[in-house]
């Protein structure tokens, strides 16, 4: 299972700009175009406006965005291993469960639902959510209260 923080990024960076030094093998060649998909997918989801949920093939939660874990509440660090439906409502937990029978399938959905944050509010959220290469489940949340 890989867990994804945002020391990650310099941490990659310094293994691409290590391995750039030699010369190379078309394994290594490989890996470092992957590191370098891999810091830039990072600095992305970092970044974005929108939040960002990560889960594997059990729907446990890899990782989560820094607008994730201002509007949950809930710090990068509380929402690994947490189910998908953690932060959900009774009616949002029934829709979730409904749309990740798709992922299996390897397909996309919308639907809207709403979280509950730390602090007991209610958020009104569009989910556009779909499937890894991993077999997990990758899902962008827009704040519907702004």
């Amino acid at each position: 299972m890989m867990i994804l923080t945002r020391k990650a990024h310099s941490v990659n960076q310094n293994m691409t700009k290590k391995a750039t030094k030699k010369k190379k093998t078309p394994d290594q060649k490989k890996l470092r175009k992957s590191l370098e998909r891999f810091v830039q997918s990072t600095n992305l989801a970092n970044t974005m406006n929108e939040s960002l949920w990560v889960g594997d093939k059990n729907h446990k939660t890899l990782y989560v965005n820094p607008i994730f874990e201002k509007i949950s509440g809930y710090t990068l660090k509380e929402c690994v291993g947490k189910d998908c439906v953690f932060w959900f409502d009774k009616e949002g937990k029934k829709i979730i469960n409904k749309h990740h029978k798709l992922r299996k399938v390897g397909k996309s959905s919308q639907y809207e639902a709403y979280m509950v944050s730390k602090n007991g509010k209610k958020i009104p959220l569009l989910i556009s959510g779909g499937p890894t290469k991993t077999g997990g489940t990758i899902g962008i949340f827009t704040d519907l209260t702004k």
